[in-house]
């Protein structure tokens, strides 16, 4: 009993669409294979490894399966998500090598100046090209909204803007660090 409740549970990699159309299928095939075959490490990552991989295909991560309006979301939020991991990583280095100048002999602060005045300028010019697709974004994003389909889409918005609030939140609390 514990053995098929610890089968079913692998069944949670994939997404609720395949799980409904292929579901019943895979738990055949694994429990005709296993019979009375222990269910193994390798077995469980294997499975576990391609309901990721039909999440990634589901979300427009990987392949051309989802339509194309999925994938241009997918993209755009994958390149918000790192543009915030960024930023809060680039604040962290920031903060961090606040003083290095001073830290350094005189000798040898050449090459350290340039290394961080370099990921500055590639910090500041991350930020200028999210401005500029934002930018461009924008004419599509007011159609919509005039479109009336503002609720297709709150939810994910309001996640969107409630984790935009914790990165600032974050990066302010960086700047305030030395001051506690």
């Amino acid at each position: 009993m514990k053995r098929n409740r610890d089968v079913r549970r692998l069944l949670r990699w994939y997404p609720s669409s395949w799980r409904d159309r292929y579901g019943d299928e895979l738990l055949a095939l694994l429990e005709d294979r296993l019979v009375e075959a222990p269910l193994t490490i390798r077995l469980r990552s294997s499975v576990a490894i391609a309901g990721l991989r039909e999440r990634l295909y589901g979300s427009g991560m990987l392949g051309s399966r989802s339509s194309p309006s999925t994938q241009r979301r997918t993209g755009s939020l994958t390149v918000l998500v790192a543009w915030s991991m960024m930023a809060v990583g680039g604040a962290s280095f920031v903060k961090m090598a606040e003083h290095f100048r001073a830290a350094l002999p005189t000798s040898s602060r050449a090459v350290a100046i340039v290394a961080y005045d370099t990921t500055a300028l590639a910090g500041l010019l991350g930020t200028l090209f999210v401005v500029v697709g934002v930018t461009g974004a924008l004419p599509g994003f007011v159609r919509f909204l005039r479109a009336d389909k503002w609720p297709q889409v709150r939810g994910m918005f309001v996640r969107s803007v409630v984790s935009s609030l914790v990165v600032v939140v974050a990066t302010a609390g960086l700047s305030w660090w030395p001051t506690i």
